[in-house]
């Protein structure tokens, strides 16, 4: 579940063996920037999440996102972004 406006389109994967779970995020206003939005997540893989990384093109590396986590539901908030970004849950 993602409360970004209706002009950002959203997929989710899933990667067993690394045990991850990637959200793309494509904003199709591409001449305005997002302001920030939450998302929530159930978990894709049983234990603890250990992390939530932010990928965005106008960064070398990824950005930690805090988050939490409460009966399966992972939350966070994502900052605002341009066309495109990717968030990594690791489990």
């Amino acid at each position: 579940e993602s409360e970004a406006p209706v002009t950002t389109v959203m997929e989710a994967l899933t990667r067993r063996d690394s045990r991850e779970t990637m959200l793309h995020f494509v904003n199709f206003e591409q001449h305005r920037r997002l302001a920030p939005f939450g998302i929530r997540l159930t978990k894709q893989f049983k234990g603890e999440v250990k992390s939530v990384r932010l990928f965005v093109p106008e960064e070398d590396n990824p950005i930690a996102i805090d988050f939490s986590v409460e009966e399966n539901v992972i939350s966070c908030q994502i900052p605002g972004m341009n066309l495109y970004s990717m968030i990594v849950v690791g489990q």
